[in-house]
Order: structure tokens, then C-alpha cells, then sequence
């Protein structure tokens, strides 16, 4: 069934060729025709070879790249546009309110830069008193992997190596 569906495709795809041939002729040998019309016939030939190509010899499966073609057009389609857009925005907000809001320790948000510099151990004590607060989630087991806590000698040799190379940069490293 394969074959036939490919056998009936490219003899629409010769078809529309041969046509194309002739209508060149046409507007070579009738000058006065509009060349627009051989820029439309131009493109729409080099998009369906492009479309017919593709579905030859995809680089993925054939039924993989007929699912990601038919989404790609349904996706331009007005209504299933603002679905889309609608959808975002509220996995945004919910991204939003989850890294913006936490059920810990009140120690301020800070949106800018402060005018006035922090004291060092300001700055360290609201970080304690956040790390103690998290801390008790994922020794305690309430995390699912996103963290693995080696014990207290792993973090220390952790610490210390981000310590020796904490103002390297790895993309760069000939500077």
C-alpha cells in the first residue's frame, strides 16, 4: 500500500512538473504573461519536491514525520493557537508562583540589586535559614529526585572542589 500511495504521489508530483515545463515555455515564448505566475508555479514546485522529499526519506520514521507535520499545521489554526497560548500562560503562572513563593522561612525577596551593601553575615544567615528549612525536606525523604544527599563528607568535598574552580569558566578555558 506503501508503494502505491509513493507510485501515486510521484506521478502527481511528475504531473505538476511536465505542467510547470509548459507553462515556462508558455511565458518564455508569451513574454506579456504575468511573471508572477512563474514565481507561484516556482515556489509551489520547490515546496511539494521539498514535502514529497521528506516523506521518502525521512529522517526520522514515516508515521513520525507525518504526526509532526499534521501538528504543525494544526497548530496554525487560529482557535488552536490561543489554546496553545492560553495553556502557556498557566503553566507560566504556576511556574511563577512555585519559584517565587515557598512555604519557608520569611527572609525577604530581594527584585534588585540593594542600594546599600548587605553585611556578610546577613547575607549568611538568611541563607542558613534557608538551608536549614530545605535541608529537613530532603534528608527526611519529602524530594524525589532532583536531590541526593551523599552525607555531610560528600558535601564538604563537593564545597571544597566548587571553592578551587568557582571563578573558572569551562566554555572558556584558554582564558
Amino acid at each position: 500500500m506503501l508503494g502505491e500511495t509513493i507510485e501515486s504521489v510521484r506521478g502527481m508530483l511528475y504531473e505538476y512538473l511536465r505542467n510547470a515545463v509548459h507553462q515556462l515555455h508558455v511565458y518564455v515564448v508569451h513574454p506579456s504573461t504575468a511573471t508572477w505566475h512563474l514565481i507561484e508555479h516556482a515556489f509551489v514546485a520547490i515546496i511539494l519536491i521539498r514535502f514529497v522529499y521528506g516523506l521518502l526519506f525521512p529522517r526520522e520514521g514515516l508515521k513520525h514525520t507525518l504526526v509532526k507535520t499534521f501538528f504543525r499545521y494544526m497548530k496554525r489554526i487560529p482557535a488552536v493557537k490561543r489554546k496553545i497560548a492560553t495553556e502557556k500562560g498557566k503553566v507560566l503562572k504556576q511556574m511563577e508562583h512555585s519559584v517565587l513563593s515557598h512555604s519557608g522561612p520569611d527572609v525577604g525577596t530581594f527584585v534588585s540589586v540593594p542600594k546599600t551593601a548587605v553585611p556578610h553575615g546577613e547575607v549568611l544567615a538568611k541563607l542558613q535559614t534557608l538551608r536549614d528549612h530545605e535541608l529537613n525536606k530532603y534528608i527526611g525523604g519529602r524530594v524525589s529526585g532532583g536531590i541526593y544527599h551523599g552525607g555531610e563528607e560528600v558535601n564538604k568535598l563537593i564545597a571544597k572542589s566548587y571553592e578551587l574552580f568557582l571563578l573558572t569558566n569551562p566554555l572558556h578555558v584558554d582564558l
